[in-house]
């Protein structure tokens, strides 16, 4: 049971929470490029903060690799498609990558597609090892292409995936779940139908699951408009009811695109990043849309303010609560640049905020990917100047709070926290206080007494960073501490 909540005046000014900083990592090497490739790659976030990622490999065969970060660098890549497997990957589409825990899943189309299947390999131990391939559309294909995966907090994967009808015609778009891991696959459920007209069909969509609510977004084809939409089960997959145009650009256009949506999904949000070229302009838009009221957001260009020569694509995001960031590629004047904005305040400080995320501008730095967890991303691209697969981590830290950490610090124990975190109070001298728990936008989570007591015990939250602050009642000195809980 969580400390009993009692409400005081904070002492403490949380003006010092007001705004927010990322500090940034180096850009660090994943792979060796000429030797494992390069193409797409594509990050999930395993238990303890440890990033995996997941590419497209160097030989005319393109195996797909996996690398997992070690604490210092990322280690030897493996391979997880076996010989026979030849996964379709490119720099516009192809295989995806999501974890829950120490749980990941890899789907990807064998090759070539008008006779092939969709598969899916599993690692129980946060990418290190893999299985063999187990086929997720049995009773469909070979007419399917571009699943996407996402993983239910049971550690079941689900699977999005476009369908067609024999002749390789009327796309649509069906999500499939698991109750066993991934050994076997329910019948697919039909979502694009919900939109009302064929998806179009070089667009890859993408699925998001929160509890038992998953989302399914595509890019529709009514009569050339190409507008996204989204399929929302409340069910676990079982029915998508709700059908919902998360784009009012209304972007026509004689051409497939070859470029989706992606969404993330935190309780009742949705959140969908998009390309749409209706202005005139190839630009990032960004969608918000409340399940539960059934109410629009808004829908804006995320970086409006460059010329018509600029080109924005491949957007994706991620998040939690109001603790956004999205990725795209930016080509100007034939220099590609991977590009970033954050909020944590939701998606209205998304706007006009962007930064380029590579610190190498040399060559094109391309196809970025971002994850989200224990307030930090984690960001990967392809690094063209060099040939290898890059990535960097962003941690947010309120400004303000480094110098009141820095003044008298406590000490907690185990750091990081798992399941419940001990705070040391010796510094009060057994004297009377006040203990508060902040998240990293400065909300209190938490206040309580403390009479005379030597440690006291947190509960575990949602897993992240937290500051706590302790004030000494009878000399109104403060102490604080950082408390990181993982998953």
């Amino acid at each position: 049971m969580k400390t009993k909540l009692l409400f005081f005046v904070s002492l403490f000014s949380l003006s010092a929470f007001s705004q927010s900083t990322i500090t940034w990592s180096n850009e660090i090497t994943v792979d060796n490029g000429s030797v494992y490739g390069n193409v797409r790659p594509r990050i999930a976030v395993t238990s303890g903060n440890i990033p995996v990622i997941m590419w497209g490999g160097g030989t005319a065969t393109q195996p797909l690799l996996v690398a997992r970060w070690n604490g210092s660098s990322f280690g030897t890549p493996v391979q997880v498609t076996p010989m026979g497997y030849d996964p379709f990957i490119d720099t516009w589409a192809g295989a995806d990558i999501a974890a829950y825990g120490n749980t990941v899943y890899v789907v990807f189309k064998v090759q070539p597609e008008m006779s092939n299947n969709i598969y899916i390999v599993k690692s129980t131990d946060g990418g290190v090892t893999w299985t063999l391939p187990t086929q997720v559309d049995i009773g469909q294909g070979p007419y399917d292409r571009f699943p996407s995966v996402a993983v239910t907090a049971a550690g079941n994967p689900v699977v999005m995936y476009m369908t067609f009808d024999t002749a390789w015609a009327t796309a649509g778009y069906a999500v499939s779940n698991s109750n066993d891991g991934g050994a076997t696959f329910s019948t697919p459920v039909n979502v694009s139908n919900l939109g009302g007209s064929i998806v179009c069909d070089c667009c890859p969509g993408y699925v998001t699951v929160n509890g038992n609510t998953q989302a399914a977004t595509w890019r529709r084809n009514n009569n050339n408009r190409r507008d996204m939409w989204a399929g929302i089960s409340t069910n676990g997959g079982m029915t998508f009811t709700t059908g919902i145009d998360v784009d009012n650009t209304d972007w026509m256009l004689s051409a497939c695109p070859s470029t989706g949506p992606d969404p993330f999904l935190w309780n009742d949000s949705l959140y969908t990043v998009f390309m749409s070229g209706a202005s005139g302009d190839d630009r990032v838009y960004l969608s918000t849309f409340n399940i539960t009221t059934s109410q629009q957001g808004f829908i804006q260009t995320i970086a409006p303010n460059y010329p018509s020569s600029v080109i924005q694509n491949y957007p994706f995001s991620a998040g939690k609560n109001d603790t956004v960031g999205v990725v795209w590629q930016q080509d100007a004047s034939s220099n590609i640049d991977s590009y970033f904005t954050w909020s944590t305040t939701g998606a209205s400080g998304l706007i006009n905020n962007e930064s380029v995320i590579n610190t190498t501008t040399a060559n094109d730095q391309r196809n970025p990917h971002i994850a989200y967890s224990s307030n930090t991303f984690h960001i990967c691209w392809t690094d063209l100047s060099s040939g290898n697969v890059m990535y960097r981590y962003g941690t947010i830290t309120p400004t303000g709070i480094a110098e009141n950490i820095s003044h008298r610090s406590l000490q907690v124990f185990p750091d990081p926290s798992s399941d419940v975190a001990t705070i040391d109070l010796s510094c009060l001298d057994h004297h009377d206080g006040v203990l508060k728990i902040f998240d990293v936008n400065g909300k209190e989570m938490e206040s309580s007494v403390i009479s005379g007591q030597e440690k006291m015990t947190v509960n575990k939250f949602d897993a992240g960073i937290y500051f706590a602050e302790v004030t000494d009642e009878t000399t109104l000195e403060k102490f604080c501490c950082r408390i990181i809980f993982t998953e």
